[in-house]
C-alpha cells in the first residue's frame, strides 16, 4: 500500500475507510450482517460452518474450490498497517498446478484491495523445475515478490525449515503477515497450527490464516481420503481459538 508508506501515521485511517465493508448482496446472500463472526483485531469475518467450504458446495461441485463466502475486513487490515510495514504472504503446500489456482486468486483480491505484497515464500514438497514455476505459473505482476522454496516444510519448532520459526519470527509485528497451510499431512500440518495457536509471538505477528484442516468429515472424504485426522468439534475448537486470541482465520481450500 504505496499510498500509506507515503502518508503520515495520524492520516492512515482516513485512508483506510475506503476500504469499508459494504452490506451488499455478495455478503447478505451468504450471511446477513448479524451473523458475521467478529474479531477485535481483525472485525468481522465470515462464520466457522462445516463442511469448510463455499455454503453452496453440496448443491454443486464447482464450488470446491470457491473463496468468494471468505470475508475480508479490509478496512480493519489498513488500519494496522504503518508507513514501514511490510507486506508477507507464507505459502505452505504451494502446489501451483492449476493455472489461477486458489492461492493466485487470494492475492488478486489483495491486490484488488491494495494489499501488495513485498514477498510471497511457496513451499511445496513436491519437485516442480523451477523454470516451470516462474515461466508459466507465477503471473508477472507476483515476480518480483516470489520466492520458491521447492522442499518440504518440517513441524519441528526449532527446524529452519519450519517456516514459522526461519521467516514469521524475523518479521516485526508491524508487519502484515499472511500464513496458507494445506500440505494434506496431518502429522506435520496440525503441530504448525498449533503453534501458532499457542505462541504469543507467533500470533502478534500473523494477522490471517488459512488452514485446510483435514479431518474426518463425509462430505470431503472423497478428496481428501486418507489425509483426514480428528474431528470437525476440534477443528471448530482451534479456529474459534486462534480467532479470539487476535488471528483471523480462515477454512482454506
Amino acid at each position: 500500500m504505496k499510498i500509506i508508506q507515503n502518508a503520515a501515521e495520524e492520516e492512515i485511517p482516513n485512508i483506510c475507510k475506503s476500504l469499508k465493508l459494504k452490506d451488499d448482496a455478495s455478503i447478505s446472500n451468504f450471511f446477513p450482517n448479524s451473523e458475521l463472526s467478529y474479531s477485535s483485531s481483525m472485525e468481522n469475518m465470515e462464520p466457522l460452518l462445516p463442511p469448510m467450504r463455499h455454503p453452496k458446495y453440496c448443491e454443486r461441485g464447482k464450488y470446491l474450490l470457491n473463496l468468494d463466502y471468505l470475508i475480508h475486513d479490509f478496512e480493519a487490515m489498513c488500519k494496522t498497517l504503518k508507513p514501514h510495514s511490510k507486506l508477507v504472504l507464507i505459502d505452505m503446500g504451494a502446489d501451483l498446478a492449476r493455472e489461477s489456482g486458489p492461492v493466485i486468486q487470494l492475492l488478486d483480491l489483495y491486490s484488488k484491495f491494495g494489499f501488495e505484497f513485498d514477498h510471497i515464500y511457496g513451499f511445496e514438497m513436491k519437485f516442480t523445475d523451477p523454470v516451470h514455476v516462474f515461466r508459466n505459473q507465477i503471473p508477472e505482476k507476483y515476480m518480483h515478490s516470489f520466492h520458491w522454496v521447492n522442499v518440504a516444510v518440517e513441524s519441528d519448532p526449532d527446524s529452519k525449515m519450519n517456516p514459522l520459526k526461519s521467516i514469521v519470527t524475523k518479521f516485526d509485528k508491524d508487519d502484515f503477515v499472511v500464513v496458507k497451510l494445506d500440505i494434506d499431512f496431518g502429522l506435520i500440518e496440525v503441530p504448525l497450527a498449533k503453534q501458532i495457536y499457542e505462541s504469543e509471538e507467533l500470533r502478534e505477528k500473523i494477522d490471517q490464516f488459512y488452514f485446510e484442516h483435514h479431518v474426518n468429515m463425509k462430505e470431503m472424504a472423497r478428496w481428501w481420503t486418507r489425509s483426514m485426522n480428528g474431528t470437525v468439534k476440534e477443528s471448530m475448537e482451534l479456529f474459534h481459538g486462534l480467532r479470539q486470541k487476535g488471528v483471523a482465520s480462515h477454512f482454506w481450500v
